[in-house]
């Protein structure tokens, strides 16, 4: 089967993380031929932060397009002339590609077309035209695939049905890098005693991550006293001003915006624990690699965290979204000392491996006619 693997680009971010770690995973079924393809030139934005990460068995293909709404005209007819080119069986398009498939797929009838949709509905599909839109190839050509179960539930209760798949995300293997050793001295320096625990969060500055939630939280954590340290990972160049106005909520040195990481699982494998703060969620990858690598989640109860974080040996989600409630889960994740990281490790990899999920596309691509 002939995959084509549709996105924008590849910036650091857990939907594109997913393209690159699914498509490799196609790439090792018999019989498949897979594609990635970006349509947004790879000089802007770190559009082609994964790249060195596919497979040598996926093929990789990029457009040089640019951003602009009159350039989007022009990216819309490149990935059309792109899809008649490689004649693929299948056109799976994620986040912003969506557009780029609209003709497409009103054209291409023999081509199964498939949409990903890596958010809670009301947070992927803005009411009015890209609604109706989206509500009419849903029926007519184009299979939506929801990430959790909550997206899949806010598919129905925002779009009034719902005839799409549910397929939770998966999560590729996570392996330390040679850089392990030199980032275990490095949280070491950040560590007060020989018992501080480390907490790690791994996303990007925006308004959904609700950073300021977690910097406060962690301001009152070391001004009670407890020995902890938030390591903060992510890319800020999207919106730096967010990003500043952060930096400026820090009033401990307890707290530690590190920036963007290639090497992140060393990062994780040197953590106690990973935490999210965001007000919405679709299934976190990041949750996912974290709790692969050992880390025990605590989180705000956003999107597919919910779902992932079932019960206490999964995770803590704090009550509601409020400052006290989830500073209350960070201290009681502080007062449990029984947590085995290997443990959560198994827990995660038995039911979100890359592996099982991309089986359960292979199926949905097979079933469609």
């Amino acid at each position: 089967m002939r995959i084509l693997e549709l996105s924008r680009w590849l910036i650091p971010g857990g939907a594109e993380r997913f393209i690159v770690d699914l498509s490799n995973e196609l790439a090792k079924i018999e019989g498949n031929e897979v594609c990635i393809c970006t349509y947004v030139r790879e000089d802007v934005k770190k559009a082609a932060f994964y790249k060195p990460e596919i497979s040598p068995a996926v093929t990789y293909r990029n457009l040089n397009g640019n951003l602009g709404k009159f350039n989007q005209i022009i990216n819309i007819f490149k990935v059309l002339f792109f899809i008649m080119k490689w004649k693929p069986d299948v056109v799976h398009c994620h986040l912003q590609a969506f557009n780029m498939s609209i003709l497409p797929c009103l054209l291409f009838r023999k081509i199964k077309f498939v949409n990903t949709l890596h958010n809670v509905a009301e947070k992927n599909i803005k009411p009015g035209l890209e609604k109706k839109l989206k509500s009419f190839l849903y029926r007519h050509g184009m299979q939506a695939v929801t990430i959790s179960p909550i997206c899949y539930r806010s598919f129905s209760n925002y779009m009034g049905f719902n005839n799409t798949v549910m397929i939770d995300n998966g999560c590729r293997d996570i392996h330390k890098t040679e850089e392990f050793e030199n980032v275990r001295n490095e949280i070491q320096s950040y560590k007060k005693t020989p018992n501080t625990k480390i907490f790690i969060n791994v996303a990007r500055f925006s308004p959904q991550k609700n950073h300021p939630l977690m910097i406060e939280a962690f301001n009152r954590l070391a001004a009670k006293g407890y020995d902890v340290a938030l390591l903060v990972i992510g890319s800020y160049e999207d919106d730096p001003q967010v990003f500043e106005n952060i930096k400026a909520l820090i009033k401990t040195e307890r707290i530690h915006l590190l920036g963007h990481k290639n090497n992140v699982p060393d990062y994780l494998y040197n953590s106690d624990a990973f935490t999210l703060s965001s007000k919405w969620e679709g299934a976190p990858i990041s949750l996912l690699e974290a709790a692969f690598a050992g880390c025990y989640p605590v989180c705000t109860p956003a999107g597919g965290c919910v779902d992932d974080i079932c019960s206490e040996e999964w995770g803590l989600l704090s009550e509601d979204f409020s400052i006290e409630k989830y500073e209350a889960a960070l201290i009681k994740f502080l007062e449990k000392d029984n947590i085995k990281r290997d443990e959560i490790s198994a827990l995660y990899q038995g039911k979100f491996s890359m592996r099982a999920c991309a089986q359960k596309y292979m199926d949905e691509f097979n079933k469609l006619g």
